[in-house]
């Protein structure tokens, strides 16, 4: 497994390529500053991460006001782009390499937190691929992506420790909503309705005490009151 650690993360990350586009609305119809605004927005403090990102919302590729409907972001880790991309790496049962569906079919249900934190850093790869308003291709990397990487698993240690209850819904559902894209995508369906939603390889760099966090007070204050589906 460990050996086909660099391979996996080139398929995740041309599979995160792949999916932004389309789930953020990053647009040839969107001017470059329009695409550029909007990957910032997405990126800071993790908003793609989740169902409902704070002050980001695409209506026909055109951007509503910061004064929107949506005053706060909700739904910690489920956006759609985690149960696709589940279901294209792991849950594709003509790949030898599909774990979610061969020998440790079991260690994937539920989703381990591992692997959401190792999807969230593909995605943000993709996106940083945006951030200048044109696309241009970054390397993801262990050493690139190591301090990403365990950004996004500390933000999930974070949920896991104030809200073990929500966390352990997440990666049931994940999971449930992997086989559910699995089945549209290999029986050639269209994806008709928006979803509820293994560790970076090598010798990671150490932590830093002083590292950024993406999740607030706020953030976890909107999983108490029910904002998640």
């Amino acid at each position: 497994m460990k050996d086909r650690l660099p391979q996996l993360r080139g398929e995740i990350k041309t599979k995160a390529q792949g999916a932004v586009s389309g789930i953020y609305g990053i647009s040839s119809q969107l001017s470059k500053e329009e695409i550029e605004t909007l990957v910032k927005m997405l990126l800071r403090k993790a908003a793609f991460t989740f169902r409902v990102p704070e002050k980001v919302c695409l209506v026909y590729f055109t951007f509503v006001s910061a004064n929107n409907i949506f005053r706060k972001r909700v739904g910690i880790f489920a956006n759609e782009i985690f149960a696709l991309l589940l279901a294209q790496q792991w849950f594709d049962s003509s790949k030898k390499s599909s774990e979610g569906v061969g020998d440790y079919a079991a260690s994937f249900n539920p989703i381990p937190p591992a692997l959401i934190a190792l999807i969230a850093t593909a995605v943000e790869c993709a996106l940083r691929c945006w951030e200048s308003g044109t696309y241009r291709s970054i390397s993801f990397t262990d050493h690139d992506f190591a301090k990403v990487y365990r950004r996004h698993s500390k933000s999930l240690a974070r949920f896991e420790a104030k809200q073990p209850a929500n966390l352990q819904q997440l990666c049931r559902t994940l999971w449930v909503d992997a086989w559910y894209v699995r089945h549209l995508l290999y029986m050639s369906c269209e994806i008709l309705m928006p979803l509820s939603g293994r560790a970076l390889a090598g010798n990671l760099p150490p932590a830093d005490e002083n590292e950024d966090e993406d999740l607030d007070d706020a953030d976890f204050e909107a999983e108490e009151t029910g904002d998640r589906d």
